[in-house]
């Protein structure tokens, strides 16, 4: 699944299991089906500050899973919490 972030303003979206997906402004990711699933990220797509597609339904992908409107922004990362 592919989310983007629809707001100007960087944000934090809960995978559930203590993960954190740190989207940039206007910037996408892809994350797997279960975490689209999780009540908080739930929230964030009723709220319409993030979108959710398949990877299917992305024209703009290339072969090798990158898009290529968005090849000059920062990737996402995800924090981990607890013990490692």
């Amino acid at each position: 699944m592919i989310v983007t972030n629809l707001t100007k303003g960087p944000l934090r979206v809960p995978l559930g299991k203590g993960k954190v997906l740190h989207l940039a402004p206007l910037g996408t990711a892809h994350v797997l089906q279960a975490a689209t699933e999780h009540p908080a990220f739930q929230k964030l797509v009723d709220a319409e500050k993030i979108s959710v597609r398949s990877e299917n339904d992305d024209p703009g992908a290339d072969k090798s899973g990158r898009e290529g409107s968005d090849a000059g922004t920062q990737p996402a990362r995800i924090q981990r919490k607890g013990l490692r």
